[in-house]
């Protein structure tokens, strides 16, 4: 009698993958088993997780029949940890200097940097976005495989900014953005500026005080809604603010650039400048230069040029021996050029708003005569008169209290009060000129009197 072969001690054998993140079976013929040996020689096989439900009912199914055979049949998968995400802060603003700033027709201005960037209070400033845990991962035989921790954002706020239940950080104050990265966010109404404004800065315009260490060079321009001390030189630039100006040391004008102080304004010396002042203006000394105050005080040299003034002029020296033309005039309302530039805004946003309202060709005739464009132009004309008739007046009580004062005035200076006018032809020293309450001319008295 033959000898029987020894029977597999059974029909089916499980392979784990190295990684342990599968395992297969194999099942060869022979006697039907059922779904308890499976399960069991999985958990012999050390497969106790990420069992596939169909697999295994497919091959439950399978093993009760003798001729049943497969290879390799996966049959159960394991999985990788999922890394989570640390907590951000998340900002629209561009962290350090941009290499120039896209104009509306695509070109790029290279002078606009926006190395400061101006917000109001309330302004968003960016996000706070929570950390998200990761899960965990599972190997075939149950190990767990823990994921990576995760972090909250650490961003520091100063004192303006502030931070909401949801994790919007906004604007306490108006002023600029000072961030370092993801690390910490401010916003100060006070900026110093460590060098010069030029092609490596681009403009500087702040919502609040800024300071200057350097020149502000030629093109380039500083804007502040506070006040601005620039510890250099203006070069043919432009400075402008809301509060005071006062510029360490000279500003030489050109290319259409000035400096305008809403406040006082302070300059030591001035050539070629364009000078405005919503008070007063104190210089060193000016030469061919325009100046614009409520009150100027010239304490060395005026030469050449012109200042304006609405109060008074005061200058140690007018002119220059040479019968240098400087022409000087007090009684003179004036507003800043951007008061100016509004005012102008505002008359063409009105007109524009008029024509676009006008009908079409095809009713034009039915509309009453005159029309709505007719009627702004008439009240824009009416204020036109109102303002002309406000600034007449003013002239008129400036005139009684204006004067013009110095220690010395040269032929070829001109000095002006309302419409009176007188051209030196020779030397005058310690005067003032005002117009006499009497008679209604210039008069000259000694200066203090």
């Amino acid at each position: 009698m033959p000898a029987e072969k020894p029977r597999p001690e059974s029909r089916i054998s499980v392979h784990v993958a190295p990684d342990r993140l599968s395992a297969v079976v194999s099942v060869q013929a022979g006697d039907p088993v059922g779904e308890s040996e499976l399960t069991a020689t999985l958990a012999k096989g050390g497969v106790k997780a990420g069992i596939q439900p169909e697999a295994f009912a497919r091959l439950a199914v399978g093993l009760s029949d003798p001729a049943f055979e497969v290879r390799r049949e996966l049959i159960a998968k394991g999985y990788l940890a999922e890394e989570g995400e640390h907590g951000r802060f998340e900002s629209p603003f561009a962290v350090g200097l941009l290499p120039g700033h896209v104009r509306e027709d695509g070109t790029i201005d290279f002078h606009d940097r926006e190395l400061l960037k101006p917000v109001e209070k309330g302004e968003l400033l960016g996000q706070v976005h929570p950390a998200r845990a990761g899960n965990p991962g599972c190997l075939v035989d149950g190990t767990a495989i823990p994921a990576a921790a995760v972090r909250e954002a650490t961003l520091a706020l100063g004192p303006g900014a502030e931070r909401d239940a949801t994790g919007l950080v906004r604007a306490a104050r108006a002023g600029v953005v000072i961030c370092k990265g993801v690390e910490s966010i401010d916003v100060v109404d006070q900026h110093v500026h460590q060098g010069a404004v030029d092609l490596h800065s681009g403009h500087l315009h702040m919502q609040g005080s800024l300071v200057v260490k350097g020149d502000v060079e030629r093109t380039f321009s500083v804007y502040a809604t506070g006040d601005v001390e620039i510890r250099g030189n203006v070069d043919n630039g432009n400075v402008y603010a809301g509060g005071d100006v006062r510029v360490k040391f000279g500003v030489r004008g050109g290319d259409g650039s000035s400096v305008c102080a809403e406040g006082n304004l302070s300059v030591h010396h001035a050539e070629g400048a364009k000078l405005y002042a919503g008070r007063l203006l104190q210089i060193a000394e000016a030469t061919h230069s325009e100046l614009s105050a409520g009150r100027v005080e010239v304490s060395g040299k005026l030469r050449g040029g012109q200042a304006r003034a609405e109060f008074s002029i005061i200058a140690r020296e007018l002119g220059s021996p040479r019968s240098t033309e400087t022409e000087v005039a007090v009684a003179e309302p004036f507003e800043l050029p951007v008061e100016t530039a509004q005012r102008l805004l505002e008359r063409a946003k009105a007109l524009r708003a008029a024509k676009t309202a006008i009908p079409s060709r095809s009713r034009v005739s039915e509309r009453p005569k005159g029309g709505k464009l007719g009627r702004v132009q008439a009240a824009l004309g009416s204020a036109d008169i109102e303002r002309l008739a406000e600034r007449a007046a003013r002239r008129e009580t400036l005139g009684r209290v204006a004067f013009i004062e110095f220690g010395i005035a040269h032929p070829g200076v001109s000095l002006r009060i309302l419409d009176r006018t007188l051209i030196l032809e020779r030397e005058m020293r310690a005067s003032r000129v005002r117009i006499d309450a009497e008679t209604g001319d210039l008069r000259s008295e000694k200066a203090g009197s």
